[in-house]
């Protein structure tokens, strides 16, 4: 006796309105790259600042970010320990 697949699509419907919500949700949250690049710059920042902070580095958010904007020399401890937070983040994303 064959196999006949018993489909029911009417199952599917709030699966596939909420993809549809899902996509529809996305693409209105699309931001340009230049506003996206920002984004992940003050995030970064933030992230590292508050991982540090907890663990006792001095380094306000603003001295954080001032840091990452130029280039990586590290000058004093706080600096690395926050440049060496951005990078573990980085690694693993």
């Amino acid at each position: 006796m064959p196999f006949t697949p018993q489909i029911r699509f009417g199952a599917l419907a709030p699966t596939l309105t909420a993809l549809v919500e899902a996509r529809q949700t996305r693409a209105a949250l699309d931001v340009p790259p230049l506003v996206a690049r920002w984004l992940v710059r003050v995030a970064e920042a933030r992230g590292a600042h508050m991982s540090t902070r907890i663990e006792g580095n001095p380094m306000t958010e603003q001295q954080v970010r001032e840091v990452f904007e130029r280039p990586e020399h590290r000058v004093g401890r706080a600096e690395i320990e926050n440049f060496n937070y951005r990078a573990a983040v980085r690694f693993a994303a």
